[in-house]
C-alpha cells in the first residue's frame, strides 16, 4: 500500500491568473504517493522515461534533450508517484498549439477553439508497478486539474503506444481521428482523443 505524508495530500493547484500570495479558491485532491512535480525531480523523472522507452516504446521519438522535453515551455503543471523516495510515474498537463496546422486541426475535430482544450501529456509508469492503479490516478489528478480549469481534456497518442491506447481506451476516452505522423517509411499514426464526461459529482 502506497503512504506518504500527508501534506502531499493538501498541495495547492493555483488557478490561472491567481497570486501565490491569494487565498486558494480550489484544489486538485491527491491520491495517496501523487504530488506535484518538483525542478528537482527532472533527473529522476528523466532516469524513469529512458527505462519507460526500453519497455513501452514511449514516447515514440526519443527527444535530444529529456529533460527540457518533460519541463517543455507548453507544459502547465505536472505530478509525479512516488515510493519510498522512487518515483514510479509522471503526468502533466499541457497547452495545444495556438497556431499553425495543429491549431487547425484540433479546432477541426473537437469543434472547440484551442484555448478551450488541455492535453493530458506525458504519462508514463514503470511496467512493475502496473496493475497497482498508478497510472489511473495519474490520469484522474491531471483530468480534475483541466476540469476545474473549465477546460476540455484531449490526448494525442502515436500509434506505437498500443500500451497506452488500450488503457485510456479502456477509461472511456473517445477517439476522434488519426492522422498521419512522420515519414511515409514511419508508417506512424497519431491518435486524438477526448475524455469521457465528468461524472456527475466529480
Amino acid at each position: 500500500m502506497r503512504t506518504v505524508p500527508g501534506w502531499l495530500n493538501e498541495r495547492v493547484i493555483r488557478l490561472p491568473g491567481q497570486r501565490l500570495d491569494e487565498p486558494a479558491q480550489d484544489t486538485v485532491p491527491l491520491p495517496d504517493g501523487i504530488r506535484v512535480r518538483r525542478p528537482k525531480d527532472l533527473p529522476a523523472c528523466a532516469r524513469l522515461l529512458r527505462v519507460v522507452a526500453s519497455e513501452h516504446q514511449y514516447p515514440a521519438r526519443w527527444p535530444e534533450a529529456p529533460r527540457s522535453w518533460l519541463a517543455g515551455h507548453d507544459v502547465l503543471t505536472a505530478w509525479v508517484a512516488e515510493e519510498h523516495g522512487e518515483i514510479l510515474g509522471h503526468v502533466a498537463t499541457a497547452t495545444v498549439p495556438r497556431n499553425g496546422i495543429s491549431r487547425v486541426r484540433w479546432q477541426e475535430i473537437t469543434g472547440h477553439d484551442t484555448d478551450e482544450l488541455v492535453r493530458v501529456s506525458r504519462l508514463f509508469v514503470r511496467r512493475r508497478v502496473r496493475g497497482r492503479g498508478i497510472a489511473t490516478d495519474l490520469l484522474g489528478v491531471a483530468l480534475a486539474d483541466i476540469r476545474r480549469r473549465g477546460l476540455h481534456p484531449v490526448m494525442e497518442v502515436a500509434s506505437t503506444s498500443t500500451d497506452g491506447i488500450a488503457f485510456i481506451e479502456r477509461r472511456g476516452w473517445r477517439l476522434l481521428a488519426m492522422d498521419p505522423w512522420g515519414s511515409k517509411t514511419e508508417r506512424l499514426r497519431i491518435h486524438y482523443y477526448a475524455a469521457p464526461p465528468a461524472k456527475k459529482g466529480s
